[in-house]
């Protein structure tokens, strides 16, 4: 995730004219992301599934109010495009695969064929918010321990960049007894981490449905130990 989060910087280091640490960096940066109402960007990313890793690039537009999201595929499966509008569609992504046999889809955000190689939902597609939230509840539980480093700054396609590195000691594996009515998801949201690392740390899911009440798992403490 440090990729993700150096995207974030990439985008709003251009904004700031100096600052004196690395959290007044952050504080300036989250202000601005929660300002936003619509983006587009390129997302590039490397993801480890096992012992593999795989790169994914593809083209984004995200409006957050309601939230909307537009999404085609660079590589690998160029073209590949899917549609998400909330309240619409009753609640499902439209996917496109544009090529043969030429399907269109309409699927729920959660399924397996929307989830199959990915980390995250369409709901973290404009990832800003995801990770500034995300690092945001990393700082205000551990505001006595969390360290932020200001590495200084370096260039990514010779654009100025702030370079900020927060580690965590506080990170760790808690034990968690899943509750009635209780599913992967609403507990990914109200911890703020990964659902995929829920599955991928704990042997005895294989997926999301494996969640049932009274079941024991490993949950990660917050998003991450280093950012």
């Amino acid at each position: 995730m440090r990729i993700t989060l150096s995207l974030i910087l990439l985008y709003f280091c251009n904004s700031l004219n100096y600052c004196q640490s690395g959290e007044s960096i952050l504080d300036s940066m989250f202000q601005t992301i929660h300002s936003i109402h619509s983006i587009e960007f390129t997302l590039s990313s490397i993801e480890r599934f096992g012992e593999a890793y795989r790169k994914d690039e593809g083209y984004i537009q995200v409006k957050y109010s309601p939230y909307c999201v537009y999404y085609k595929q660079i590589i690998p499966d160029q073209g590949v495009e899917f549609f998400y509008t909330e309240g619409e569609n009753e609640g499902k992504a439209i996917l496109k695969l544009n090529k043969f046999p030429f399907l269109t889809m309409n699927l729920y955000p959660f399924q397996m064929q929307m989830r199959k190689n990915r980390h995250h939902t369409i709901f973290e597609t404009g990832v800003m918010k995801y990770m500034a939230d995300a690092t945001i509840n990393i700082m205000e539980k551990n505001r006595n321990s969390v360290e932020i480093k200001y590495l200084g700054l370096f260039k990514i396609n010779n654009i100025l960049c702030y370079k900020i590195v927060l580690n965590n000691p506080e990170y760790k594996l808690l034990n968690y007894i899943i509750d009635d009515n209780e599913n992967l998801i609403d507990i990914s949201k109200r911890y703020k981490i990964c659902d995929y690392l829920v599955v991928d740390i704990n042997d005895n899911i294989k997926k999301p449905e494996d969640i049932v009440p009274g079941k024991e798992i490993f949950l990660p403490s917050e998003y991450a130990k280093t950012i």
